[in-house]
């Protein structure tokens, strides 16, 4: 540049000089872009409850890697389309996945009250009442006293 500078070609050292920033303002774009997607999929990935840190890191290179921009410069999962939010949410859905987030509580055989507490506001007799509601109330003592 500065052999062109001292001849006098400004025309070829500005052509030189133009070309090297549009090449700096490239890289900066496509870097803010990449930090732009992964504080979305960083974000997209905050809900979600994971086995351990080592387990959201593989989620998060795992979804990274099936991401891919579009015309606009929006980034969307590569064979499905959906936006990174949509994609992130049918990653977690999916069962090939579930090794990496935490096993979800079992409340048992599915009773609508777990906590064991049935509602004594309304009286039942006990040809209304479920087995379950009856063995919940006999454990508590709370039967009442019956004419046999």
């Amino acid at each position: 540049m500065r052999r062109l500078e001292e001849e006098g070609k400004l025309q070829e050292l500005s052509e030189m000089k133009i070309a090297d920033l549009e090449a700096k303002l490239k890289v900066s774009q496509e870097e803010n872009t990449r930090l732009n997607r992964d504080n979305v999929v960083a974000s997209a990935l905050a809900g979600l409850d994971f086995r351990n840190e080592r387990s959201r890191q593989l989620a998060y290179r795992d979804i990274v890697e099936q991401l891919v921009q579009n015309e606009n410069g929006s980034w969307i999962h590569k064979s499905s389309g959906s936006n990174i939010q949509d994609f992130v949410v049918s990653y977690s859905n999916n069962e090939e996945n579930s090794f990496l987030f935490r096993v979800k509580a079992n409340s048992g055989a599915g009773i609508s009250n777990p906590s064991g507490i049935s509602n004594t506001d309304t009286k039942k007799s006990l040809a209304e009442m479920s087995t379950q509601e009856v063995l919940n109330l006999a454990a508590k003592g709370q039967l009442g006293n019956f004419n046999y």
